[in-house]
């Protein structure tokens, strides 16, 4: 072991910490804190290793020259902090300077070998000295081409990690095999550093971490981590081996003496460094401060690269005495700076303050142990009624659970209760009340930038979230993290919000080359082009619109390039003139031009010119070319005679037309100017003795030439191709386009969810109300302003948020089917084997999902309407909806719903984007205008009492639903919703939802079905808000909803829970009392679980029937007939449900629907004397802001079905009569089929 190779070690050992600390490093502190890195990686290692090769050549003994000291000093200087970094990371130091630290450790190792390699060159005896212009050029290769190919092996490796899907093995074999070979490859082909290509490869994954699976990513740590412990443990074991066989014997009794003098000189260095390069530092990144300074000092530890290039030295021919001293100072420094620096940084750091924790943090932490002392008192109390668990020993439980607050001494930990209250209070000197005292402006301050540090590190776990769950992409959550971390770089601010958009806003080159080519091939005014009446054109018409018109004159093109390229080549100047005639040529007799030209020639001659190395007669050529050209020409003038007779004066308008038309303008003189040259007999091209050869021919062969320029010109004829390839290009642009919109609806959609998500938690994670309100306002205000940009953007670009919804739909429904078969394998029900399986068709699933096109058809209305959840699954339901649904056009502006106004019916949207705007009174107005004879819940009654102004604003688009609670419950409007964009809509007035709810009563009736989607929408909120479901994700608790059902209530009776069917219980509306305690639940709200019997309570001020939404465990499967009889046999069973289904048919035929008859009745007969009278009386069915002639057009029983559909297609121009009684014109708008359905 003493005899192995330093290089082995080095390449072997190296690779891995280098890659691992690179890796693990966050991306965006390292290229804020860049210039810092570099600044102390290369100037600073230069003036590190000068001072340390100055010291000793004065304190050695040893005779070394410069040159073997500035080698030494190059060992000396790479630094290796592990511990430190550790340290800082343990006791929350700054981010910052552990970064600074490690990376300036990344980089100053890297430097350090290029400067040792070239040191050790220059001073080793049996190498040729380098020329200092070598030594510059060979430095500028190693510094610059490392990281230049570091970047490109980065690169393939992103390409190759993004094709894997949830494959550890793979994924962490690729990572592995791409350190090694871009650390070898760097080293021994490209002769660049191998460190400083590891490192740029380290940090750009990092950067780019997204390309590794989420379910991979922990483990791909891990086995680095483990990867990195074993190196550092096996370095330091080799180099104990060696030195203990090698060096430990020659140890002098002065090498302890100038092992303890180079100690304390590299730590002098390391600071002289520092504060040198300071007035820099202080400038660049996040900045220097002296504190950091100190600490970056007696944070210079050396570790296992300066133990290797010391190996190296001693292993190097020539240099084994000079190697063996360096070997010994390096081994003492790196054990003293690990036994000394290390150990006493935490020292250090405590001196300095810089673990000194703010109260802002304190009263954080603080609200945290207290929100788990509630959660674990609670947890207590539910399990003390367990019948198993209510004789343990809940002494031991409360002492075993016990949470202390970790930034207490352990002396305060007893007294947990006092901790929480860290607010400093004050006392009032007449009566000595105590009061909470307001913080300074500088607390303040401190807390406020506390608490949106901590918004945004929960930002970004929301972030991660989604993407771990399939719900953002890649890019995406890179983009998103990248802003949260840019504002936690500036105390107190958010996410930049217009940085956000941009990611949708299209500019740059795509939309740009869009329009010109769209403007090119279609023009400005693009002219519908209609059908000609006359039946001859008509034919014309479809031959010149069919593919194979446009495939022949392609071809046309095509084969007319041919003779051109011919012409092209023939050079009519250089002429070759042989004896004799066209009819018998003596191709061994040439003729010299200039006897030709002068006359001199008395023979017969005849004139050839090249063509591929052949001799072509000039008039057969001229006469074949001609006779073509003509030929082309023809088509092309009957392509264009078929084309305006088609089109007629829309031909003209056309740029290609215009463009073919200039073509054949020239093929014109072209034609003109040959015709012009004269005849065959005119062309001097055949001739005798005595000829002239300077007349008439002379000027012929010009004309021709001036004629070969415009058929030369024949060749932008193959422009024309273009015209096929400009839609495939503008298709390709589209799918650039889309990508591009795709990612930022994507973005959007990420940050909404964040914002929610973090929402929930703001109150957890301030303790001061003004500030949580703050933040809460803030967030609330960021993503209603993304909302409706991109609903906005929905509009514009509908396929492009169905084409993300879709891919998130897919994805969630995946997630569950994978959660699902994870719990079917851990209950046994299925084997690894299958489930592998099982697994891989689901992983392969999600794996297509990369590949979903950016940009998805929106549905037809028509589709939308049976996707409504309760009409799903039911034809006969939805066949009455679709007869009675008005498909409605709003503008920009009108008013489908306003607050407070008695409800009309349910818009579904189809298109578009509405506001929803609610606005509860002050406590003065609402008292003013609520009495306890008149309010239709005893929870406004108890709202009507010191109650604040509050706003609530949100948007919606496609696919929802306004107006469901409305209908059965027939309170007011709870807000209005307005037009932010042209919407369309069904409408399905509020008579014909009573008849629908009368009519369509079987098991599971339409009432029923409106009552349990409403009661989902309401539990969601109520349940993430239980501590039970703290960290459950919003999806899990829906799909966990879907098997909620409503039991039947009667008025007066005692509900006993039932622990085997019932897992929670959310009350909807009304009240309930809880029978042991007496206390009442008010609707909406959530039943603790430690009510065992509920009586439901009559109040003469409630005209509302209690409604109960109850969650079943997993393994019950609810029924319609909740409350029936126990176990039954099969007989009996089958009796019981016959009569329980006679008595719901007796309740149907006497129409006694709930506690809406008699509201619906009296409804219907105004709708009834409504439509008698003409409509005149008729309640307004699209706004109570405007009036509306409707018009109900009757489309064509469709195929199988007998019903009709009513179609309304309704505009509104809004007019003003008065500033607080605005009104709407509505016109109907004649029937077409774009406006059926």
């Amino acid at each position: 072991m003493a005899q192995m190779n330093p290089h082995l070690i080095l390449h072997i050992f190296l690779p891995v910490l280098i890659f691992e600390s690179a890796f693990a490093m966050e991306a965006h502190t390292f290229f804020r804190s860049f210039l810092q890195i570099v600044t102390l990686a290369v100037p600073g290692l230069i003036v590190s290793s000068f001072l340390t090769a100055v010291l000793a050549m004065n304190v050695f003994d040893y005779g070394w020259d410069l040159k073997m000291s500035l080698l030494f000093g190059s060992i000396m200087s790479a630094t290796d902090p592990v511990a430190v970094v550790s340290l800082l990371k343990e006791l929350g130091a700054s981010k910052q300077l552990g970064t600074v630290i490690e990376g300036e450790s990344l980089l100053n190792d890297g430097a350090a070998i290029v400067m040792f390699n070239v040191m050790l060159e220059m001073s080793n005896p049996y190498m040729t000295e380098p020329t200092p212009t070598e030594i510059f050029l060979k430095f500028l290769r190693i510094a610059v081409g490392g990281p230049a190919f570091g970047l490109v092996m980065a690169k393939i490796t992103i390409i190759w990690l993004g094709n894997i899907f949830n494959d550890a093995i793979t994924e962490i074999t690729i990572t592995l095999a791409a350190t090694y070979l871009t650390f070898y490859i760097g080293e021994a082909v490209f002769k660049v550093s191998g460190v400083l290509a590891v490192v740029v490869l380290g940090v750009t994954l990092s950067a780019e971490r997204t390309v590794i699976s989420p379910e991979v990513e922990g483990a791909l740590h891990k086995f680095w981590e483990m990867m990195v412990y074993l190196a550092n443990t096996l370095i330091f074991i080799l180099v104990g081996v060696v030195i203990t066989e090698k060096a430990m014997n020659d140890i002098q009794d002065k090498d302890w003496f100038y092992m303890l003098a180079l100690y304390f000189g590299v730590n002098i260095i390391r600071g002289v460094t520092i504060t040198f390069f300071s007035p820099l530092l202080k400038r660049l990144g996040y900045g220097l401060t002296w504190r950091n300074a100190a600490v970056m000092t007696w944070g210079g530890l050396r570790g296992a690269v300066s133990l290797a290039l010391a190996l190296l030295v001693y292993r190097t021919e020539g240099l084994e005495t000079e190697g063996k001293k360096m070997v010994i100072h390096c081994s003492g420094i790196v054990v003293m700076t690990l036994v000394i620096n290390a150990t006493t940084i935490g020292s250090l750091l405590d001196v300095l303050g810089m673990t000194d924790i703010s109260p802002a943090k304190r009263m954080a932490m603080a609200n945290v142990v207290r929100f788990l002392q509630e959660t674990k008192n609670r947890s207590v109390n539910m399990l003390k009624i367990d019948r198993f668990l209510a004789d343990s020993d809940w002494s031991a439980v409360e002492f075993g659970t016990l949470i202390s607050d970790p930034y207490h001494s352990k002396s305060d930990q007893l007294n947990v209760e006092e901790n929480f209250d860290l607010k400093p209070h004050s006392h009032c000197p007449d009566c000595l009340h105590s009061f909470p005292t307001e913080p300074s402006p500088k607390e303040y301050k401190d807390m406020f930038q506390e608490a949106t540090l901590r918004k945004l590190k929960a930002q970004k776990v929301s972030y991660w979230r989604q993407f771990e769950h399939g719900m953002l992409s890649r890019d995406a959550v890179r983009v998103l993290v990248g802003h949260a971390e840019g504002a936690m770089d500036k105390p107190g601010e958010y996410v930049n919000i217009e940085e956000i958009k941009k990611n949708w806003q299209m500019t740059g080159v795509y939309p740009y080359l869009k329009r010109k080519l769209e403007s090119w091939i279609y023009g400005k005014d693009r002219v519908k082009r209609t059908e000609p009446r006359k039946k001859w054109r008509q034919i014309i018409y479809k031959i010149t619109l069919s593919g194979y018109f446009e495939a022949f004159i392609y071809s046309v093109i095509i084969l007319n390039m041919v003779p051109v390229i011919i012409e092209f080549q023939i050079n009519e100047e250089n002429q070759v003139f042989f004896a004799g005639n066209a009819s018998h040529t003596n191709f061994g007799a040439e003729i010299p031009a200039d006897e030709i030209n002068n006359g001199t020639y008395d023979g017969e001659w005849v004139s050839y010119v090249y063509l591929m190395n052949s001799a072509v007669l000039f008039l057969d050529y001229r006469r074949a070319l001609s006779i073509i050209n003509y030929v082309f020409f023809g088509i092309y003038i009957v392509e264009a005679l078929f084309k305006i007779i088609s089109y007629g004066k829309i031909y003209f308008k056309d740029h290609w037309n215009q463009f073919d038309l200039f073509v054949i303008v020239l093929s014109v003189v072209d034609i003109v100017l040959e015709l012009g040259a004269g005849s065959d007999e005119e062309v001097v091209e055949v001739g005798s003795a005595g000829g002239d050869a300077s007349g008439g021919g002379v000027t012929g062969i010009q004309l021709l030439k001036i004629a070969k320029i415009f058929r030369l010109m024949r060749i932008s004829r193959v422009l024309r191709l273009f015209k096929a390839l400009i839609p495939r290009i503008i298709t390709w642009l589209d799918e650039r386009i889309n990508r591009k919109l795709s990612f930022g609806y994507n973005v959007g959609k990420g940050f909404v969810c964040g914002e929610e998500e973090v929402s929930k938690y703001v109150d957890q994670m301030v303790d001061n109300k003004a500030i949580a309100r703050t933040l809460k306002d803030v967030s609330n205000r960021q993503r209603l302003e993304v909302i409706k940009e991109l609903g906005l953007l929905q509009r514009t670009h509908p396929g492009i948020a169905i084409s993300v919804k879709t891919r998130q739909s897919i994805r969630s429904v995946l997630n569950v089917l994978r959660d699902a078969t994870n719990e079917q394998r851990e209950g046994g029900l299925l084997d690894d084997l299958e489930y592998a399986l099982l697994e891989v068709i689901i992983e392969e699933k999600m794996k297509k999902l990369m590949k979903l096109p950016a940009s998805i058809p929106p549905p037809d209305p028509m589709t939308i309407l049976r996707n409504v959840p309760w009409l799903s699954g039911d034809e006969k339901l939805l066949t009455f909806i679709r007869s009675r649904a008005k498909l409605a056009n709003f503008d920009y502006g009108n008013t489908l719903i306003k607050q407070g106004d008695k409800p009309n019916g349910i818009f579904i949207i189809v298109s578009g984007m509405v506001r929803m705007h609610a606005h509860r009174p002050p406590s003065s107005a609402l008292n003013a205008a609520v009495t306890a004879k008149a309010a239709d819940s005893l929870q406004l009654i108890i709202q009507a009492t010191d109650v604040e102004s509050t706003e609530y604003e949100d948007y919606v688009t496609a696919g929802n639903v306004i107006g469901e609670m409305g209908v059965i419950t027939l309170r007011p409007r709870s807000a209005t919703v307005i037009c932010e964009t042209s919407v369309q809509a069904y409408f399905i007035s509020l008579e014909d939802m009573f008849i629908a709810l009368d009519t369509f009563t079987s098991d599971p009736s339409l009432e029923y079905r409106l009552w349990r989607i409403c009661a989902i929408r309401l539990a969601v909120p109520i349940l993430m808000a239980i501590d039970a479901y703290q960290g459950v994700t919003q999806e899990k608790i829906k799909l966990m909803l879907q098997r909620a059902f409503l039991p039947k209530l009667v008025e007066k009776a005692t509900f006993v829970v039932n622990d085997e069917i019932m897992m929670d219980l959310v009350l909807i509306q009304g009240v309930l009392l809880n029978a042991h305690t007496r206390d009442e639940f008010i609707g909406p709200c959530y039943i603790p679980k430690t009510a065992r019997k509920l009586q439901l309570q009559e109040r003469k001020y409630m005209a509302v029937q209690p409604k109960l939404l109850i969650v079943p465990n997993p393994d019950y499967e609810p029924d319609f007939d909740v409350f029936g009889p126990g176990s039954l046999c099969l007989l009996h069973a089958s009796h019981h449900r016959i009569n329980t289904q006679s008595q719901i048919s007796l309740a149907k035929s006497r129409s006694r629907f709930s506690s809406l008859s008699l509201a619906r009745k009296r409804s219907k007969s105004k709708a009834f004397n409504a439509v008698e009278d003409g409509g005149k009386s008729m309640p307004p069915t699209i706004s109570p802001l405007a009036k509306a002639e409707v018009t109900q057009v009757k489309k064509k029983p469709q195929a199988g079905t007998s019903e009709a559909v009513a179609i309304t297609t309704i505009h509104t121009k809004p007019t003003t009569t008065s500033a607080d009684q605005p009104t709407g014109q509505i016109v109907p708008k004649q029937n077409t089929e774009d406006s059926t359905v």
